[in-house]
């Protein structure tokens, strides 16, 4: 309980962080320059869209991809940079679709960016070789705390979003197709695994590090990036 206290403090304070911001910033990831809006979730505030990043380059390289929630629009736009053959991006902020597509122009690249919640604005029959989504960590019984869209990317009430996520995401998907979930120590680890097992999916740890919460908090959290693909007794269910 102290634990769960803790970490709702830092992600309170987190977000206020977000929501004190008034001025557009930049940052550089992977050798790009990127913008920050105000009122988007900010990978100079977050340590683990940079880590996301590094790890999903190799993943997509020549591979179509859908990335939910996508905020600034960074790892789209490296995913597309690195190779991937289309790229297509939603998030239900529209201030983060206006970034999105303002960082897409930049870069000159041909990226969709949608506006809508998870799944919505996608085509019924659209399909792809890999999903991501970078989702939001807490879970939280408590509807205040998604009072806006910027605790839109860090809180999930009862884990409604993920469960979607999961549910809807083998529509889809490719023959071969994977869901990839970009999550933390903060998150209910037992949970998700409890939600994609039941969804029909079997998933496996890519990869975890221990990093710094944000430069602006030196609290240690670890991060990791799961694998799922359908289970095969599911796939026609």
């Amino acid at each position: 309980m102290v634990a769960k206290k803790y970490w709702k403090c830092l992600s309170d304070n987190f977000l206020n962080l977000h929501r004190e911001t008034r001025n557009s910033t930049s940052i550089e990831i992977c050798g790009y320059s990127f913008d920050i809006f105000p009122q988007v979730f900010s990978p100079a505030i977050s340590s683990d869209t940079a880590w996301f990043s590094q790890k999903l380059l190799p993943i997509v390289k020549g591979k179509s991809l859908l990335e939910i929630g996508t905020g600034t629009g960074v790892i789209a736009c490296l995913a597309k940079l690195g190779g991937a053959t289309k790229v297509i991006a939603t998030d239900i902020n529209p201030n983060a679709v206006q970034n999105a597509m303002h960082n897409s122009r930049k870069h000159n690249l041909n990226i969709s960016v949608l506006q809508g919640d998870m799944y919505t604005p996608i085509l019924p029959k659209e399909q792809f070789d890999i999903i991501f989504w970078n989702h939001p960590f807490n879970y939280t019984e408590n509807r205040h705390d998604q009072k806006d869209n910027i605790a839109l990317s860090v809180f999930d009430l009862e884990y409604t979003a993920l469960k979607k996520y999961f549910y809807q995401g083998k529509n889809f998907l490719n023959f071969k197709g994977l869901l990839l979930l970009g999550t933390g120590s903060i998150a209910r680890i037992n949970n998700i695994k409890k939600i994609s097992n039941d969804a029909g999916f079997k998933g496996n740890l890519i990869c975890k590090q221990v990093v710094n919460l944000s430069q602006f908090h030196k609290t240690k959290m670890d991060i990791r990036l799961y694998a799922f693909s359908p289970r095969t007794d599911c796939l026609n269910m």
